[in-house]
């Protein structure tokens, strides 16, 4: 009977020794708990708003064609003449760079025999944003890589550095078309015309 009643008792406790860690004592008593968190590795690039793929115009004054004085565009979601650039990554060091696949063609009767408008037309100031739209980001000047110096191709890309291994920053991009050419009338890019600029961002 008591041989019986042992081995009860032996199976009662059994869930209580099967737990992963406990103890008991008269004046103290510790248990222990490991945590794991596993965090995704994430990559975000965002340039101008992020519903939208921008169209920038430029619209030369008559009086001004050719004569040098830089001609700032509209369209852009930053007063209407900057865009937003905003990059966030969890994996180290990033690198942002564009790509275009020729300089941009007249879309107007004629252009076949016209002069395209080159990338290195177009120049590009690095800011911060006037407003910044998240405070979790750095509001910072972000370089912008410069397009590809024959028109077509990879541009050259920049390093963004991480910092404990995450890169999180916003800016802005202000665009001007130089205006130092005379080009034939009409109008040049759009996405038909190669006027589509392909932004990328990489980490290791």
């Amino acid at each position: 009977m008591k041989k019986l009643q042992a081995v009860t008792l032996v199976a009662a406790l059994a869930p209580f020794f099967a737990l992963a860690d406990s103890q008991s004592g008269t004046t103290k008593a510790e248990a222990s708990l490991d945590f794991k968190v596993t965090v995704p590795r994430v990559l975000m690039l965002q340039v101008g708003s992020a519903s939208a793929i921008h169209l920038l115009t430029f619209d030369v004054p008559a009086d001004k064609v050719g004569k040098g004085t830089a001609v700032a565009p509209t369209g852009g979601d930053v007063n209407n003449s900057a865009v937003t650039v905003r990059v966030m990554a969890n994996g180290g060091d990033v690198t942002l760079n564009n790509r275009v696949i020729g300089a941009m063609k007249n879309t107007s009767v004629g252009a076949a025999t016209t002069t395209p408008i080159e990338w290195n037309e177009i120049s590009v100031v690095a800011g911060t944003l006037p407003v910044g739209n998240d405070s979790s980001y750095t509001n910072a000047a972000i370089p912008h890589p410069a397009f590809n110096a024959s028109s077509n191709g990879l541009g050259t890309p920049v390093t963004l550095a991480a910092t404990a291994g995450v890169v999180r920053i916003e800016g802005s991009w202000t665009f001007a078309y130089a205006n130092t050419k005379t080009h034939a009338a009409g109008v040049y890019g759009e996405s038909a015309g190669n006027g589509r600029v392909v932004y990328t961002a990489t980490t290791p």
